[in-house]
């Protein structure tokens, strides 16, 4: 059976955003308690291709979570995003960091969701497009 070789591409862009500041200190959890929502998936899915994590705050070492929920069970997390020491100034920014997740497909019913290791202010956005 012959592949399919047309290319697809996103009908829409999408961008989600999540502010987190509780502590969180679990890589395991019960359904979606603790997690902050940052992207639903479209009605035919949705390709997430980047997420930023900027930091409203002065930050300790640490880290930021990304899971992936299917509307059922528990999340399940996917990767982590090392957050480093900043005490942001007039000549300092705050932390910042950007993770290329290059097509990770979320199916429809899915949600992204966020956390953070210590109770510090971060917005995490994910950036993609609908299929």
């Amino acid at each position: 059976m012959a592949g399919n070789i047309t290319p697809i591409f996103p009908k829409a862009a999408r961008i989600g955003t999540a502010n987190v500041s509780a502590a969180n200190a679990n890589r395991t959890v019960t359904g979606v308690t603790g997690l902050v929502s940052l992207l639903v998936a479209g009605a035919d899915g949705t390709r997430i291709d980047r997420i930023r994590v900027k930091a409203t705050t002065t930050t300790t070492s640490g880290m930021i979570r990304i899971w992936v929920y299917s509307g059922s069970g528990n999340a399940q997390l996917l990767f982590e995003i090392p957050v480093s020491a900043v005490v942001p100034s007039a000549t300092l920014a705050s932390f910042e960091a950007y993770v290329d997740v290059e097509y990770e497909h979320l199916p429809a019913g899915y949600t992204l969701y966020a956390s953070t290791e210590k109770a510090e202010a971060f917005n995490v956005t994910a950036f993609g497009g609908d299929w």
